[in-house]
């Protein structure tokens, strides 16, 4: 049975490959036509990545360019992309998406290579057209980072671009008359769950509970106070649903009946503050320059301006003991997040919820401070974001729950 599904998988892959060849035909004809009716001088095209990227990459040619850029994704079926970040008021960008029905496995990444080529190849007769990763060539010498890395690049610009992250006008009134029906007031906590059922490590590592229920604590909490927007990517049980339906402060798409995806960026941009887990659902409150509490935080490169970072806890099985700060943002097995740090006698602890709620609570009361500043004197790994953002705040929660006692370990 499995391997008649693999070889049904593999011709219906097989045909799709065909038919996008002759629809590329198309897509030429009409994005030549696009490009002759508007003041367009290049097409950056990213054939790879994560829904992150979709959002980043925007931002950072918005900024870099005087003139209309046109940005073509490969929007995969399997890659929790946003298919409305096209509603994203983007000043200086056209956004293109390209949608892929391709399994997500290494040879269909040579085959989205391919078409990405022969894009660029039949459209640079038309406009300069390039990939994603060339925009580091388009970076003024004088800009004082010596890495080529996109991340360290994009986090330099959103520290120094006042330009904030926000749906176009006419779905941002649509959005805040459907959450003004709901709400009390305009403010409320956007709240970015985390489940991604990927094989590779990486992936992996960076889930949480992976489950709403684990999670219920943490919302009566903050509802005690506040509204709660919830999004997440794992499906709800029963006494799931039942716990949303029965707290009218959480917020849904369904609660709201608004289309989810725009759900997302709404909320993800137009929060008092938000709490997210690791992963894309964190670069949008993070763009549009909103105070965040970083949960659940894997790998340890991955720090977000204007954040509280609660790291994950790692526990050295042959010592029998926590690692501590300084390994975590220093080493590079721990900083990568690509490393089996399993087979190194290292095992991987999520934030326990009493630590979350205590953390929420932190964090609730350094909202007060008009900026984060990091003030530690702990050093970091090359690799890390934090080297470009300085914006940030190691949670002092973690220090107290890094031990055998508090973890139940």
């Amino acid at each position: 049975m499995n391997n008649l599904k693999r070889l049904i998988k593999i011709l219906l892959n097989f045909f799709l490959m065909l038919i996008y060849e002759v629809i590329f035909i198309f897509i030429i004809i009409y994005l030549k036509k696009k490009i002759q009716k508007n003041d367009i001088n290049k097409i950056f095209i990213m054939y790879e990545g994560g829904f992150g990227h979709t959002i980043a990459e925007p931002m950072l040619l918005d900024y870099l360019f005087k003139k209309k850029i046109l940005f073509i994704y490969f929007h995969e079926n399997n890659r929790f992309h946003n298919i409305k970040i096209s509603k994203i008021n983007f000043k200086k960008i056209i956004i293109f998406p390209i949608y892929l029905f391709l399994t997500h496995e290494k040879k269909y990444l040579e085959y989205k290579k391919k078409l990405f080529l022969i894009l660029q190849n039949k459209l640079q007769n038309y406009c300069n057209t390039y990939g994603v990763q060339d925009i580091c060539n388009f970076i003024k010498d004088d800009i004082k980072i010596k890495s080529k890395s996109l991340t360290d690049i994009h986090w330099y610009y959103v520290n120094k671009n006042k330009k904030k992250l926000t749906l176009n006008n006419d779905i941002k009134k649509l959005c805040a008359r459907k959450f003004s029906s709901y709400l009390k007031n305009n403010k409320f906590i956007h709240l970015s769950l985390r489940y991604k059922p990927r094989e590779d490590i990486s992936s992996n590592y960076r889930n949480g509970f992976c489950n709403l229920t684990d999670y219920f604590p943490l919302i009566n909490e903050i509802t005690k106070d506040h509204y709660v927007s919830l999004n997440h990517d794992f499906k709800l049980k029963r006494n799931e649903y039942k716990f949303i339906d029965n707290n009218p402060r959480i917020i849904t798409s369904n609660k709201i009946k608004i289309d989810e995806n725009i759900f997302k960026i709404y909320s993800a941009t137009e929060c008092t503050y938000a709490i997210c887990e690791p992963g894309a659902g964190l670069l949008m409150p993070a763009f549009a320059k909103k105070k965040i509490l970083m949960i659940n935080t894997w790998p340890t490169k991955h720090i977000i301006p204007n954040s509280l970072v609660l790291l994950k806890h790692v526990f050295n099985l042959k010592r029998k003991k926590f690692v501590n700060i300084k390994s975590l943002i220093i080493n590079n097995k721990f900083v990568s997040g690509n490393v089996n740090i399993n087979k190194l006698n290292y095992k991987l602890f999520n934030n326990s919820i009493h630590e979350i709620i205590d953390v929420y609570k932190e964090f609730i009361f350094s909202t007060k401070l008009k900026k984060y500043s990091n003030n530690n004197t702990y050093k970091f790994n090359k690799a890390s974001w934090a080297q470009i953002n300085k914006t940030f705040l190691l949670s002092k929660t973690w220090f107290k729950y890094n031990n055998r006692k508090l973890l139940k370990i």
